[in-house]
This record gives structure tokens, sequence and C-alpha cells, in this order.
């Protein structure tokens, strides 16, 4: 996988072997960073099904100013490790490896507040609403945040009380970007 712009742009990642992790692909990781590209510098993002690390990498990569990385497989936790370390990236993240829930349970006794929010949980898991509430109900969320939610193209896009949605589509993929 390869990242497609920034400070490591064009360098390449490892992704996870078999069929628990779905990376992003490259074009639909391209087509998601250019509908967010000036909200990335400087900002606080969360990518909480953080697979092979290459959407917090590509924040980074394009000027996050820190990203917190999680995923709950400890396997897919040190190939995101590797992956930061391959690409000498020692500084402006925070690597966690726990259950979503748990995770979202730290961030709501957390003064953080994000400002994108990368969302790309297994599809079969209809969980991106619970997220949003909690992210929401805890004030973890900046002003003017930006979420993004990928699913596959038969789940039916919703919408979020306060934001407004611009879906993209390709192939058996789509997500959802979600502006306040």
């Amino acid at each position: 996988m390869r990242i497609v712009a920034g400070q490591y742009g064009g360098r390449t990642i490892k992704t996870p072997e078999g069929q628990d992790t779905r990376p992003t692909l490259e074009r639909v990781k391209q087509a998601m960073f250019s509908s967010i590209q000036n909200d990335i510098p400087g900002a606080t993002v969360l990518d909480l099904f953080s697979g092979s690390g290459s959407l917090g990498i590509e924040a980074l990569s394009r000027g996050a100013n820190l990203v917190i990385f999680n995923d709950n497989n400890p396997e897919v936790v040190a190939l995101i490790e590797e992956n930061l370390a391959t690409l000498k990236i020692t500084k402006n993240y925070e690597l966690n490896c726990l259950d979503y829930q748990r995770l979202l349970e730290q961030l709501a006794k957390r003064t953080i507040k994000f400002d994108v929010v990368l969302l790309d949980p297994p599809y079969k898991d209809l969980i991106n609403q619970e997220i949003v509430s909690s992210l929401l109900r805890h004030n973890n969320l900046a002003e003017a945040c930006v979420i993004i939610i990928e699913t596959d193209r038969k789940t039916p896009s919703e919408d979020i009380v306060g934001f407004k949605r611009k879906e993209h589509a390709f192939g058996n993929v789509k997500f959802n970007v979600y502006r306040r």
C-alpha cells in the first residue's frame, strides 16, 4: 500500500495478510483525503479501526498534528508500529490496542477534541452511529470537525444530526464525509 501525498508520499507500507483486515483502496484513500485536504494540516485525528495504519499515516504525511491510532488486534498494532518505524515517524501519534468501546471510554475522560475522525470498522458491524454519539456526548469533537465513514456500497448511508453529508462511491465501497 502506498502513501498518496505529503511528506511520505510515494512510500509504501505493509498491510496485514488474510481477510480480517480490509485496507482502504488507494484510489478511495486518495479521494477521501482530497475531500478533506484543507482540514488535515494541524489537525487532531482519530483513526479508530486502524488496520495497517494507512489512513492515519496519510493524515500524518499531510501535516496532522496528532493521530490516535487504534486497533484491537495486537498483530495488526505491531504492523502499524513497524510501518511507523519504517517511515521514521517517532512523534505526533498515539498507538492503542483496545476494543473501540474501551478507547471511547478513555477518550471521554480526556479533554481531547478531534478535528477529523476516520471510521472504517468491519463492514458487518453497524456501529458508526454509536461511535459518533459517544464522541458527541463526551464533547470529543471540535466545533468544525469532519467525520469520514467508509462502508460497503450496500450499507444505507445515515445522516448525523448537525452534520451535512456528502457521499462518494467507488465500486463496492463508499465513504461519506460529514461536516458540522
